[in-house]
């Protein structure tokens, strides 16, 4: 299932210009968490066995999820201990397989948990929280006021001079030269 911001490197859809080899060592050895998914036969690859040494060589943090529908490679867990390599034994002793549900409603659980092993957020689950918050932060700064508020109440609340100024009158005119003085200071530095 795919998942926005989350690059996936699977084996088979490889860069051959270093060899199979390497380029599959590098891509373990780069990745951020590596997902060994247990079918019947998994163990019977020595492809597949050398990239979980390699996991366990660079101290990968190993997901490991089972199939559960046995049409599609599901093996009683039993079953497969029996197959385990003696050297890889404690990688699965040590771990708890995730079950793997193929029905679309049971899915979404697996696919969660093992973003949530792997440290990985689901981009697109992020971006949905995000744009939550961002839609309660604006309702909060735009949601209607109680109350009215007045050109006169951001007055006095910012510019006690202009407060003082309107109070006088506005754009008053005095008769009196030092009142005037006054108020043009008043006035001018209102602003």
């Amino acid at each position: 299932e795919a998942r926005p911001g989350i690059r996936i490197f699977v084996d088979v859809d490889v860069d051959m210009r270093d060899g199979l080899q390497e380029t599959i060592r590098r891509g373990v050895q780069t990745c951020g968490a590596f997902l060994f998914f247990i079918t019947d036969g998994i163990l019977g690859s020595p492809w597949c066995l050398q990239e979980l040494r390699w996991a366990v060589q660079y101290g990968k943090n190993i997901v490991i999820v089972r199939e559960t529908d046995a049409r599609h490679g599901g093996i009683d867990m039993k079953d497969f201990f029996k197959q385990v390599p003696a050297d890889l034994l404690p990688v699965f002793q040590n771990g708890v397989a995730i079950p793997w549900y193929r029905e679309k409603g049971f899915r979404g659980v697996s696919v969660q948990t093992i973003l949530t092993r792997a440290n990985l957020q689901d981009a697109f689950q992020t971006k949905v929280h995000k744009l939550h918050k961002t839609k309660r932060d604006l309702e909060a700064i735009f949601k209607p006021q109680a109350q009215q508020i007045t050109c006169f109440d951001i007055i006095q609340e910012r510019s006690k001079t202009l407060w003082v100024v309107l109070f006088m009158g506005g754009f008053a005119s005095f008769k009196d030269q030092a009142n005037q003085r006054v108020y043009n200071t008043l006035f001018s530095s209102s602003f």
